[in-house]
């Protein structure tokens, strides 16, 4: 099994992190997110997030105030999806 994981600092300060997991080609999980630094006393916050974590691909958006809304992807793979 191949893990992997990404730090990509945008030029706009935000930045996007990537995680995943592959067996011979095939995606196992994975995690896409967009961090915005807030502040010094909170930090890095996630903005958007696609991931795999429940055993399905969804998308988190996070507003303000973290409240969270989440929506069902449904291609045909988690390897489409990514």
């Amino acid at each position: 099994m191949i893990e992997k994981e990404y730090y990509l600092p945008l030029p706009d300060g935000n930045a996007i992190r990537v995680r995943r997991r592959q067996e011979k080609g095939r995606i196992l999980d994975f995690t896409v997110q967009l961090e915005s630094f807030v502040s010094q006393e909170e930090g890095w916050r996630e903005i958007v997030r696609v991931d795999t974590a429940h055993g399905f691909v969804h998308l988190d958006e996070f507003d303000p105030r973290r409240r969270l809304r989440k929506t069902v992807l449904t291609f045909a793979s988690y390897n489409d999806n990514l």
